[in-house]
């Protein structure tokens, strides 16, 4: 779910690509240029020009003159060649980050690649090349640095450096990585399945940052995280597979069907200009 500079709320799906003006719904796939109808992630890049991440199609951008492209919608991009027999999954993109300087990140299953956006032909060079196939987490915080959860190690871009702060605890049997983001006083928060922990960045000197425990979830009644979000009041929600839940003033409360929440798990999380929360069910958006 992603909310553009124009106030279009724009929904991924498996079945393409959903445009809500807050009273009805444009709906884009494969006849519009899409390279796949399956959409992992929305974003904008610093121009304002809408992209989405394909899961088997690449990237694509949303033409606003669509007759300088042959009618079609979208342009796309694969990261890879899709005949590539040593990247089958790379153009599987599941989240895009652009940075400062004018670079596209992709998370894809294959690793993490980039591109310089002003490349009308976007050549992605790998940065990081590892089968990957559940890593769906990225991060620009207020200071540039970029964080990416792949698989399940948090790994830090710090200008040209990449430090690679290892998984939740340092524990080897840690799970993916499933949420980041930053709080109001400026804690990077990660949650896995059934966690949410502050990663503190080592201080010179120290090899290893620290992980201290916020939140410690009953995975028997709420299955396992799938997503993360601190809105602007400060609460942290959380999406997982069996509802909605909202941690604020050391309270933990639950959404479920009893409060009108669709059944399946809740994936996606977004909050709009007028501070509603959005997020996205197997059952619809609410």
């Amino acid at each position: 779910i992603y909310q553009d500079r124009k106030g279009f709320l724009w929904f991924g799906t498996y079945e393409g690509l959903s445009r809500f003006d807050g009273y009805g719904l444009v709906n884009y796939d494969r006849r519009d240029g899409l390279p796949h109808v399956f959409i992992n992630h929305i974003t904008e890049d610093r121009q304002g020009r809408l992209w989405v991440a394909t899961n088997g199609g690449g990237v694509a951008r949303l033409v606003e003159h669509s007759r300088e492209n042959g009618g079609a919608k979208f342009v796309s991009f694969n990261i890879r060649e899709p005949n590539d027999p040593l990247v089958k999954r790379t153009n599987y993109v599941n989240r895009m980050v652009f940075d400062a300087r004018g670079n596209l990140w992709c998370l894809t299953d294959s690793g993490l690649y980039r591109a310089a956006v002003e490349d009308s032909q976007l050549q992605f060079e790998a940065i990081i090349e590892m089968i990957t196939n559940d890593s769906f987490v990225a991060l620009e915080d207020a200071d540039g640095r970029l964080w990416f959860g792949i698989g399940n190690e948090l790994v830090e871009f710090r200008g040209s450096e990449i430090i690679h702060h290892g998984s939740i605890d340092g524990a080897s049997n840690s799970t993916l990585i499933t949420g980041i983001a930053r709080d109001r006083g400026g804690r990077l928060l990660v949650a896995d399945a059934s966690r949410v922990s502050e990663f503190v960045p080592p201080s010179p000197g120290k090899p290893r940052g620290e992980w201290r425990q916020q939140l410690a979830l009953p995975s028997k009644q709420i299955g396992s995280i799938r997503t993360l979000l601190v809105d602007d009041a400060g609460a942290l929600w959380l999406g997982a597979d069996i509802g909605l839940l909202k941690y604020a003033d050391g309270k933990l409360s639950r959404y479920t069907a009893a409060n009108g929440v669709p059944a399946g798990s809740v994936r996606t999380l977004a909050t709009d200009r007028a501070g509603n929360l959005w997020f996205g069910t197997g059952g619809g958006v609410c």
